[in-house]
């Protein structure tokens, strides 16, 4: 009886926060972080931690251009190897240090070091040199990332934190999995993992606090969509990062309830097919299984939560091109002709899901029953992401081999760009340097003339070239067929009609910016 109070304690407890708090906004999140540390994050827990951690320069609003933060401006040299980092003044971390060139170079060392997270995009950087206490210099060599982009996704972290918690040489990964200190407007008060991460406001945030803003931001973990659809309509939370799609017309006929929606969609669901081993490795299995997929099934399902995709890049980072795919067309003749040419008729696909996502269970689902139609057998497979991340790292140690019991035949992604930039797509899913966990080459694609491409393009200073070197590697990708581009995620969010300054974040989905927001009175 005792237990069965304190829930209903609970529940009308976090009702109360919701509902008309002018100071505190609740989200419920479709998953949460594994890790504080935003060196080592490198999924969901990235968004978060924008809330949190700010770079030198990155995205502030709906707009892909990067604009200044910790750094007020910059200098670039003219053969664009030499960024000089001039360092906004009056900024404080959440531990009361002041920001510095040192805390900058720190941070850019750590990442560096730990290798982790977001440290490909640093692959070329060669040295970080503090010039005077607010000028930090860093040098690269070319053929990376454009390095604006890329300092856009280096976090800066407080080195009294990372110097007082550092053990054993681990520049304090252990105590930043759990804790934070960062510049941004928002500390963790309180982490538990699975269930929820606390948000209070900090004081002394640069951009200051003259306008409405929330003070405090509960961010409930809540996987199950119907859940969280649940929770939006009763109040018990003011945004809803997920919802069922077939849930979505009811919601926007909901007078309580706000549906913002974006069809500037670049967060692209994959069917990531294994390119080394097992049936996969046949690109007639490849191309059979493309034309086993029904696309317009899925865009009817999904309530037009999802759309059509542009292949390996959204065209939006790629000057606006599009390549042909001849085989984006549902034909299971066509499959049929391919499974018995590789001869694979009766031969089992796995299908790997991330558990709790419907979308990725409706897209198998269709898959499977398409299959079944032309004796191909698939199993549906739910395996927690980290889980997958920890099985397809293992896998990429060992000896590649399908008999090893870490292998995946075939596993759904969601790809968003880390930053504004086409390489953030052709390095992270299509260079062979992002095998095993170190990007989300999951299917472990290598192709030596795309690989040579990528590095082509990056070179490029000219627009044009690079753009030129980009299009020749998204052909050969999509002739190559390494995967089933499954659709877009058009952005949208279920949020309560008080909440203003919601924006949609350009590159991440979902995401939510708390700063900006407040409640209407």
């Amino acid at each position: 009886m005792k237990r069965f109070l304190l829930l209903i304690l609970a529940v009308v407890m976090s009702f109360s926060l919701a509902k008309g708090d002018p100071d505190v906004v609740t989200v419920a999140l479709s998953s949460g972080p594994e890790t504080l540390d935003p060196h080592v994050a490198s999924s969901r827990a990235v968004p978060l931690l924008e809330n949190v951690y700010e770079p030198l320069a990155g995205l502030q609003n709906e707009s892909l251009e990067i604009s200044p933060m910790l750094a007020e401006s910059w200098d670039i040299s003219e053969d664009q190897t030499v960024y000089t980092f001039h360092l906004r003044p009056g900024v404080v971390f959440h531990d009361g240090e002041p920001l510095t060139a040192e805390a900058v170079k720190l941070s850019f060392d750590r990442v560096t070091t730990i290798t982790k997270g977001p440290s490909w995009v640093l692959a070329f950087l060669e040295k970080v040199e503090v010039i005077d206490p607010m000028t930090v210099r860093m040098t690269i060599r070319p053929g990376g990332p454009p390095f604006i982009q890329a300092v856009s996704m280096i976090s800066i972290i407080s080195p009294k934190a990372i110097n007082e918690h550092i053990s054993n040489d681990d520049f304090a990964q252990d105590w930043l999995a759990l804790n934070t200190a960062g510049t941004g407007p928002y500390k963790v008060a309180r982490f538990i993992r699975g269930d929820r991460v606390i948000l209070e406001k900090h004081d002394a945030y640069w951009q200051g606090w003259d306008r409405p803003h929330f003070s405090r931001a509960v961010m409930l973990i809540v996987p199950e969509m119907s859940s969280a659809q649940l929770m939006l309509e009763q109040g018990q939370v003011d945004i809803a990062e997920r919802v069922p799609n077939e849930s979505l017309q009811s919601l926007r006929d909901n007078p309580d309830i706000n549906v913002i929606e974006s069809n500037d969609g670049v967060r692209v669901l994959y069917l990531m097919l294994n390119y080394q081993a097992g049936p996969t490795a046949d690109k007639r299995v490849r191309r059979a299984l493309n034309y086993a997929f029904d696309k317009d099934a899925f865009f009817a399902a999904t309530n037009g939560a999802f759309v059509g995709t542009d292949g390996p890049v959204p065209s939006s980072l790629m000057g606006g091109y599009k390549p042909e795919i001849p085989y984006d067309s549902y034909d299971l003749d066509k499959a049929r002709e391919l499974f018995e040419e590789a001869g694979t008729i009766g031969s089992t696909i796995d299908l790997y899901y991330t558990t709790g996502d419907q979308t990725q269970v409706l897209a198998a689902q269709i898959l499977q029953a398409s299959l079944a139609q032309i004796g191909v057998n698939a199993n549906i497979i739910a395996q927690d992401f980290p889980a997958l991340l920890r099985s397809l790292t293992a896998w990429s140690d060992s000896s590649r081999s399908a008999d090893d019991p870490n292998f995946h035949m075939a596993n759904y992604l969601y790809t968003p760009p880390r930053m504004p930039d086409a390489y953030a797509y052709l390095w992270y899913m299509y260079h062979p340097a992002a095998q095993g966990g170190r990007g989300r080459n999951l299917n472990f694609y290598e192709n030596p003339k795309v690989t040579a491409l990528i590095e082509q393009g990056a070179l490029a200073t000219n627009l044009d070239d690079r753009y030129a070197a980009y299009r020749q590697a998204v052909d050969t990708i999509v002739d190559d067929t390494p995967q089933i581009f499954i659709g877009t995620a058009r952005k949208i969010y279920p949020i309560s009609s008080d909440i203003g300054g919601f924006f949609v974040h350009p590159t991440w989905f979902p995401a939510v910016r708390v700063y900006p927001l407040f409640r209407k009175q």
